[in-house]
This record gives structure tokens, sequence and C-alpha cells, in this order.
């Protein structure tokens, strides 16, 4: 392949790919005429000259086929006779090739968001200087919005991912500069999948006013979380589509909060969305989950939590009630709300499992449902196909293999279980830590674990202690169910800080743990 100016020629010059990503094919006598040019840059060359190069010497034909061809040339490449890009005229004598060939481009590699390929039509009033302006203004306002290890690069050249030698961009904004009103300058941008060139949001700003890069900035961010929000709610439990949105925006899975402030912002635009409102229940029922032990370091009120998950949840039960899907999530989070709601809970969740056409979600909550209310095997075994149906590494696999170690801890499964830890590790080395502590052998606690208990103050310790307890151990109905939960980790604590590392509230329940 050859490249010259703002396009790509194929070996052959069968086809070009133009700079504003359209790709046409040559015919015979265009191809001819164009390696013709191509092999002599910058030479002026009379339209004779060009004839015998696609006719052969003393053909019988008009030299004025020449200029028709060229024009259909110019046409295809997308190049302007009064100011060429790369073929220009003598008038009179010929044409020659202006076009300097350029170094195939090769792409950014570790970028995570890719503002490219990047296009210009029309004549930009003010020069090239205000759109570069605005690109770089851009990347840096993406890079503040973007947690840490989220690269944002311009490239605006960038090519297909078939072009990436590694993993290629999560997604690109496409954008395309164009005159605006007077001397304005308009871009107009496409937030896509990367890889699939699936299209998230198309949308048209003047970039004039020198705060227009962080309202779009915002404007991206906000539209590839919902996009990540509600795209995989047929494939994963809204917990998990929530967690992977904080995850996408900040790079953190943890950080609940930029969920909160963002949803509490759609529902002050669409109150009464049922749908909302289930994801904002998630996100307050979830969020001690998702923030890990550092969020039981400050007071929590669970009780004011639930109560204002129960208001919700009842309140748009009619409008959910016949969308197996929705009608899922509200069950999981009624039967997490207490004994009082569990029989209506499990009467809706078997109902919508039955009819999901969601199954890999489906069979998720289902699982954790059953599992909780004392069929060990039989949450296990939906654990286990929906796992069946999940990428490896992503987040609802390494959800379900969490959930799948915490049953398999419930039911004292000791050898099931060290399997478990080692797939999830296989994936998510990074997991071990905590892992090996919340999954800690009563007897025989493993290195890793003593080593992190080992390397943590106390208040973090009785931190851990609640959010084992808050996440995993008070679903489970069974008393021996909790005890075989919490018993590895308390005597793991106990023994490196003594007893008076339980959280006040479990000693009733686990007090004698601590002997």
């Amino acid at each position: 392949m050859q490249r010259f100016g703002g396009a790509t020629f194929d070996k052959d010059f069968m086809t070009v790919q133009r700079n504003d990503g359209l790709t046409v094919r040559l015919t015979r006598s265009e191809r001819l005429l164009l390696r013709h040019l191509v092999e002599r840059p910058g030479r002026l060359l009379s339209r004779n000259q060009l004839l015998d190069a696609i006719s052969g010497p003393g053909a019988d034909k008009n030299d004025r086929t020449i200029d028709f061809i060229v024009n259909r040339l110019r046409a295809k490449l997308d190049d302007n006779a009064t100011n060429p890009q790369f073929i220009a005229t003598r008038y009179g004598e010929g044409y020659i090739w202006i076009a300097k060939e350029r170094a195939l481009h090769r792409p950014v590699e570790g970028a995570w968001l890719i503002i490219g390929p990047i296009r210009r039509l029309g004549k930009i009033p003010a020069g090239l200087a205000a759109p570069d302006d605005f690109l770089d203004r851009l990347r840096d306002a993406l890079a503040s919005r973007f947690g840490p290890g989220r690269g944002i690069a311009v490239d605006p050249d960038c090519p297909g991912a078939a072009s990436f030698p590694g993993d290629p961009p999560s997604f690109n904004i496409e954008i395309t500069f164009v005159p605006g009103d007077g001397d304005q300058i308009d871009c107009v941008l496409a937030i896509n999948h990367f890889a699939s060139g699936k299209l998230i949001h198309v949308h048209r700003e003047a970039i004039t006013p020198a705060e227009t890069a962080a309202e779009v900035a915002a404007l991206v961010a906000n539209e590839i979380w919902e996009d990540q929000l509600h795209q995989p709610l047929l494939r994963q439990p809204m917990v998990v589509s929530l967690s992977n949105a904080g995850l996408t925006l900040t790079g953190d899975p943890s950080n609940w909060s930029e969920n909160d402030v963002r949803l509490r912002s759609l529902l002050e635009q669409t109150p009464d969305d049922p749908v909302l409102r289930l994801l904002y229940a998630t996100n307050l029922q979830s969020r001690h989950v998702i923030g890990g032990p550092a969020f039981f370091l400050a007071p929590f009120d669970i009780e004011g939590t639930m109560q204002e998950v129960e208001a919700i949840v009842t309140s748009v039960l009619p409008q959910v009630q016949d969308d197996p899907v929705h009608c899922m999530s509200a069950a999981r989070l009624l039967f997490f709300l207490g004994p009082a709601y569990r029989p209506l809970a499990i009467e809706m969740a078997e109902r919508a499992h039955r009819e999901s056409t969601a199954i890999a979600a489906s069979y998720g909550t289902i699982g954790q449902i059953r599992a909780c209310l004392g069929d060990i095997d039989a949450g296990i075994e939906a654990y286990d196909i929906a796992l069946g149906m999940t990428e490896p590494g992503s987040q609802y696999d390494l959800y379900l293999l969490v959930l799948k170690a915490q049953v398999q801890l419930a039911g004292d499964l000791r050898e099931d279980l060290d399997q478990t830890l080692s797939a999830a590790y296989g994936r998510r080395p990074e997991m071990a830590g905590f892992m090996e502590v919340f999954c800690a052998s009563e007897n025989a606690p493993s290195q890793t674990a003593l080593a992190l208990i080992g390397n943590v103050p106390a208040e973090m310790a009785t931190a851990m202690l609640r959010f084992l307890f808050h996440s995993c151990t008070t679903d489970f109905i069974r008393p021996d169910h909790r005890l075989n939960s919490m018993k590895g980790a308390a005597r793991l604590c106990a023994g490196q800080f003594g007893p008076g590392v339980m959280p006040p509230e479990l000693l009733p329940e686990f007090g004698h743990l601590m002997g």
C-alpha cells in the first residue's frame, strides 16, 4: 500500500481510501494514468505522454480523453482543480502529480479512547489552528474526565481495528470539521465502539468558545456511561452493569459515587422512569458491595438505605412486573430487603426466570437466591450455567466466580472453593489479596492471607469483617451457612488483632469465634 496526502492506495491502484473514510474503485484507464503520474512526481507530463501511457504510442484517441479521465480521478480523490492536493494543471501544457508520499500510518497503541480519524470538509475560515487547538483541549478534558489508566490519544489518521497489533482501543470519536455560520467552525462527533464500529451517539457542536471542549468531554463521558449501563442489561444483572459503567468512566469498579451522581441527574429529567428508578435502587443497595471494605471505614446508615430501596422498588413493581428482565432485578432487591418480602421475591424471581430471554443474567440472579435460601447445589448449578455463557475475564464472569466462591464457602466445600479461587486468580491475579482473607481456611489460612492481614491496621480488619457480613453472610438463611462464611476470616483477624477486632453489632452471632 502507498499513502499520498490524505489518500491510501492499494499496491495495484485498484482502490483508494480517501481522507473522509470513503473507499472508491478505479477503472483500468484511471489506474494506468494514476500510476504514470505517481511514478513521476513533480514532472510536467503532456496530454500526449499520458495518452501514450494508457493507450500505447500512436493510439488513435483524442488527447482531450486525458482531461476527462483526470476529472474523474479528481472526483474520486476528492481533489479540487483550483486548490489541488494531488493533480495540478498547467494550462496548455499538461498535468503534474504534486502529492507527497507519506509513510504508512502506525496505529497508536495502548490507548483506551482515540480521537480520530479527523476530517476537514470545505473551507475552514480560520485555517487549521482552531480545529487543532480544539483537539488538544478535548484530549485534555477527556483525560480529566476518565480515570488513570484510561489512555486518551489524538490520531487524525486512525486506522481500523485490524491494523492494531495488540488490543485495539475500546472507543473512538470520529470528528469532522465543517464550516458553520459566519466564521464559526463546527465539528460533527460520532462516538463509536471501536472494534465493531457500532455508533453510540452523534453530535454537532460549534467549537469557537474555549469552554466547548469541556462540554463535549462531559457529553462523551455521559453517552459512553449510558451505553455501558443499558446495553448489557440483557446479558448481566443490573449490579454488574452499574459496576461496568463506573469502571468505564473512572477505571475503578468501586467508584459507585459516579453512578450515583449520574443517575440522580437522569432522574431529575425523567423522575417516573421505572428502569432508571430500579437502577438507582440497585446502586443504593449495592454501593457497600461495590465500594469494598474501605466503604465501611466511615459510618454507613444501612437501615436508612434499605428503607429508601424498599420505597423505590415497591413503587415501580406495577410497571416492571410484566418484563422478565426488570422483574428479576426488582425481585433481587426485594429478596435482600429481608424476610417480609422474600415470599413475593421468590415467586417473582422464579416466574421471571421461566420467562426471561436474558438467560445468562437470569441464571446468575436465580442462583444467588436459591443458594441463599439454603440450596447450595442448585445455586452452584445455576452459576455454572451462567459462567458457560459469559466471556472469561469479563466483569460478569468475575462477579459470578466471586458469588460461586461465597456459596462454596458457606457450604464448606473447601476443595471446590480452591478450584474456583484458582480460576478467578487466573483471570485477575490481584483478586488474590482480599479474597484469600474472606475465604480463609479456619485452621490453615494461606500465606497470602496472613501477609495481607499483617499489613493492615486493626480498623481496616474490622471494616473487612463488616464488609464480609453485609456483602455475603447476611444473605444466607441457614445459621450454619452464615457461620461457615464468617469463621475463617474472623479467626484470621482475631489471631492478628485480638477479639476487639469483631464489629460490636456482630458479636451476638459470631462473638464465640473470637475465643
